[in-house]
């Protein structure tokens, strides 16, 4: 698909990252807003007869190219799709920014061995921060380390 059979057939908001149909179809007005979602996961958008996530439809239609990698949502909320909240990273940049609830420490990358482990892993590669006497110093050497990669 090119960007524009894509603008032809639906309208994005930016603003409030909503997708409206530009045409009717069959008993389904013009202007009706598109997606759905199961459980409050990602949206999912038909067009011209393929689905597609609408995170990754948002960034075609401003940039007037597939993204290279995938699509975040900055905020976490799988179904805000303002432009503002998405950003195209990697895979594993993207993994930094999701909820983490396993373990003692429940933050990622933090560990109680005695003493406290903060690790973290970026392409592929594990990288040890370092031992830490408290929970607070391992959660606080963690988050330094992932400030380059989450907005």
């Amino acid at each position: 698909m090119d960007i524009t059979a894509l603008k032809a057939y639906l309208h994005y908001d930016p603003d409030t990252g909503i997708f409206t149909a530009k045409k009717a179809c069959g008993k389904k007005p013009a202007g009706r807003q598109l997606g759905s979602s199961c459980n409050g996961n990602h949206l999912h958008i038909s067009v011209l007869g393929r689905s597609y996530t609408a995170q990754r439809l948002a960034w075609f239609y401003m940039h007037g190219e597939w993204p290279n990698g995938v699509i975040d949502h900055i905020n976490r909320i799988k179904i805000d799709n303002r432009f503002c909240n998405l950003r195209c990273v990697s895979q594993s940049h993207n993994a930094l920014n999701t909820e983490y609830s396993r373990g003692k420490a429940k933050v990622r990358g933090v560990t109680y061995l005695p003493p406290w482990k903060a690790t973290i892993q970026v392409d592929g590669k594990r990288k040890t921060l370092g031992r830490f006497h408290t929970f607070e110093e391992a959660v606080a050497a963690r988050k330094a380390a992932e400030q380059p990669f989450v907005g």
